[in-house]
């Protein structure tokens, strides 16, 4: 479902710029539009009220690719998808939910926390709801059975079809994610594949 791998820190340099582009892509209108007519996931108003959290946006990162790479394929040679995912509080006066869900486009991903979000943050599992890829679940019709802390600078393998969720959003939460584009793979080989 859900484990920390042991893998090099991306330099500090890298994990600043990456930060800043998210940050400033976050409000580039071009980028909102072309989202707001790809996104996986139906963020309406009742959404964002509920859950208080605004977007969920992956940005196009070509400029760093050659610098991540470098740092990664010798640990997990394979041909991949990569992108930053940010997902921001809506009102910071409560802490947001990234409401249960499945991922739509990936079976795994490996990901790197470039910031939490929040001073406890934490990914939870839920008990296998009617899966219906690219929706939301009930929360009560999918209790939680497994929660992980999560910690900035720190490499997580996830298995995206499980149903999870992000809580203790406080502010910002960015994430430098990649999926294998092979689908198939199941969580234990995509882990056990990381050298």
């Amino acid at each position: 479902m859900f484990q920390q791998i042991s893998l090099p820190a991306l330099p500090e340099d890298l994990t600043n710029r990456l930060i800043d582009h998210a940050n400033a892509s976050f409000y580039d209108e071009g980028i909102q539009q072309l989202w707001r007519t790809t996104r996986a996931y139906p963020f309406t108003e009742d959404t964002i009220k509920k859950f208080n959290i605004v977007e969920r946006v992956s940005y196009n990162i070509e400029t760093y690719l050659d610098e991540l790479k470098e740092i990664i394929q010798p640990h997990l040679p394979i041909e991949a998808i990569w992108a930053l995912f940010v997902m921001k509080n809506n009102d910071l006066g409560r802490k947001a939910i990234f409401p249960a869900h499945t991922d739509r486009k990936r079976g795994v991903a490996l990901s790197y926390v470039l910031q939490t979000g929040g001073t406890h943050t934490q990914v939870h599992f839920h008990t296998d709801a009617p899966v219906i890829q690219n929706t939301f679940f009930n929360e009560i019709e999918s209790p939680i059975v497994q929660t992980f802390d999560t910690h900035a600078g720190a490499w997580y393998a996830l298995s995206a079809t499980d149903v999870h969720s992000v809580t203790g959003i406080e502010d910002t939460r960015i994430l430098f994610t990649l999926s294998p584009v092979d689908q198939t793979l199941s969580f234990t080989e995509f882990v056990s594949m990381m050298k």
